[in-house]
């Protein structure tokens, strides 16, 4: 009998699993753990309890996935008559969304229903989150991308989540998902098992959907999840979306290889079966992107840029539910990036340039705007307090006709923190405050351009001096 599986707290252990995918070792993970569950007690509890919710199809279930799969080799794509308990998590039960949809106020005006030679031209589209709805519906960025699709004329789209959907089109056209999270992506294997996709890319024919993606972590870095996904959208969406899907509409008719070389056009659209990718080695780091030779006279581009909205209004929130995560929160993205620009900040980085939405022009009227339907705001951004006009905000969120709101912020530096700060949290109803000393080392919190001890020992006076 073989050793027990030595406890996985990284990659690099992996490696003891003998995994030979250098580009993204998930389904090897999946079924090397499937192996191992019967032999160790930890490896059962490992599988049952932390990675069944996102592997589902992959652990157990063999009779639904059996079932799953011969559903899809008579129509390959998306059809009603796919059971609701096809491929659900274990433990999950998806349900059809009728009732959490009337919980749900909608801050945009969603598309009338098309009909006859509408609905035929129509871009039909799955947009998926790969976690359940409770968790899906607080990602501000797929609800922004959710209400502009939904927003587009002669398009139909259709939410999926892991225990929760829509009803599903007969034959999507595109299948979209957007990935916040790095844990998220093994829940797109069992999406697109669901809904009768191939996993990877060159094993779909032309009969299946297009399969895009989209979000920080593809943007941060697309190259491990590439094989997977037919189109990758980096940088921000609010420009990307409505180009993508009016280019898909004017090549929807031919073929998968030029579709994909027509949509390579599109600025912020990573195609990742038109390039070749080279690496230093087997494990090393990526050497170099290059384009293919192109099938036709369309030139793929040779370079890649990610797309960078520059509106001068950033995102809020388009859907209210006390089903979310969050309960019943309106978010209002105050600032995008980060000035810092700390070294160990992906968050910084990925969504460059820095940018902040005008406080009167912006913010204020989204707060107005969402005290019609909730009580509870959340102020976003990756250093909301080093919005250049802060201060102005603060004082106008003092006013008395605010005096019911719920007041949050996603992120606060230690050295940002001030009194009145302080006391608008307090008197907004807000019981904690979160931030991070980041490092034990003095040394490392310099290198790394975090505030230091000392910032951190003036946040405490500071909050010293407001609590009673």
């Amino acid at each position: 009998m073989e050793s027990p599986l030595p406890c996985l707290t990284s990659w690099r252990d992996c490696n003891q699993l003998k995994l030979k995918s250098t580009r993204f070792p998930v389904l090897v993970i999946a079924r090397k753990l499937k192996a191992y569950k019967e032999r160790t007690p930890f490896m059962s509890a490992f599988v049952s309890h932390m990675l069944a919710p996102c592997l589902g199809t992959f652990v157990g279930r063999q009779q639904e996935t059996s079932l799953k799969r011969e559903h899809s080799t008579k129509r390959r794509g998306l059809s009603p008559k796919c059971s609701a308990a096809t491929s659900v998590p274990h433990g999950m039960r998806r349900s059809n969304m009728q009732e959490w949809q009337r919980d749900e106020t909608l801050f945009f005006d969603r598309s009338v229903a098309l009909v006859g030679r509408e609905a035929d031209e129509a871009v039909s589209i799955v947009y998926a989150y790969p976690n359940t709805y409770a968790v899906g519906i607080c990602s501000l960025g797929y609800q922004i991308v959710w209400a502009m699709l939904s927003g587009l004329k002669r398009a139909h789209v259709t939410r999926l989540f892991t225990d929760a959907m829509e009803p599903l089109p007969y034959q999507a056209d595109l299948v979209g998902f957007s990935l916040s999270w790095e844990l998220d992506y093994v829940g797109i294997f069992a999406q697109l098992e669901f809904v009768g996709i191939p996993r990877r890319a060159v094993q779909r024919s032309e009969t299946d959907p297009i399969v895009f993606g989209g979000g920080p972590v593809l943007t941060a870095n697309p190259e491990p999840f590439a094989e997977f996904f037919d189109i990758i959208l980096l940088g921000d969406g609010e420009n990307t979306i409505p180009e993508f899907v009016e280019a898909f509409r004017e090549c929807k008719g031919l073929s998968r290889t030029k579709k994909l070389e027509m949509l390579a056009q599109v600025p912020g659209v990573y195609a990742p079966s038109l390039y070749e990718v080279q690496y230093e080695s087997a494990t090393g780091p990526l050497k170099s992107i290059c384009a293919k030779q192109s099938t036709s006279d369309v030139q793929i581009p040779e370079s890649l840029q990610k797309a960078t909205y520059r509106g001068k209004s950033l995102a809020t929130s388009t859907v209210v539910t006390p089903r979310c995560a969050w309960e019943n929160i309106f978010m209002v993205e105050a600032v995008r990036s980060c000035p810092e620009m700390c070294a160990f900040c992906l968050a910084s980085y990925v969504t460059l340039p820095f940018r902040a939405a005008p406080v009167q022009d912006s913010l204020i009227p989204a707060v107005d705007r969402a005290l019609t339907a909730t009580n509870r705001i959340g102020i976003l951004g990756a250093s909301v307090t080093q919005h250049p006009q802060f201060d102005q905000l603060l004082s106008l969120l003092r006013e008395s006709k605010y005096d019911g709101m719920r007041l949050s912020l996603s992120s606060v530096r230690t050295n940002t923190v001030t009194e009145a700060l302080a006391q608008t949290l307090v008197a907004r109803g807000s019981k904690s405050i979160t931030v991070a000393v980041e490092s034990g080392s003095e040394r490392l919190r310099k290198v790394s351009c975090f505030a230091g001890s000392q910032g951190y020992i003036a946040f405490l006076h500071t909050l010293c001096a407001v609590i009673p």
